[in-house]
């Protein structure tokens, strides 16, 4: 199932990715400068994967994304 597992690793990343960028374009809007911006995104982005690991979802999107 490789072209199984590649689509649903090109969605996951894709959404991660896809979240990231609007936390960025929040932090724009809102004034804050590139770099800010992207401490913000990587903070956030780093607690919400924390969180997914307590509530033990993270192995099951990584077997959903093909890892």
């Amino acid at each position: 199932p490789i072209f199984k597992n590649c689509f649903n690793a090109f969605l996951v990343g894709g959404l991660i990715c896809t979240l990231g960028q609007l936390i960025s374009d929040a932090c724009k809007f809102r004034g804050l400068d590139q770099e800010l911006s992207g401490t913000v995104v990587a903070i956030i982005l780093v607690g919400l994967s924390a969180f997914v690991t307590g509530l033990n979802l993270f192995n099951r999107i990584g077997k959903f994304a093909g890892a």
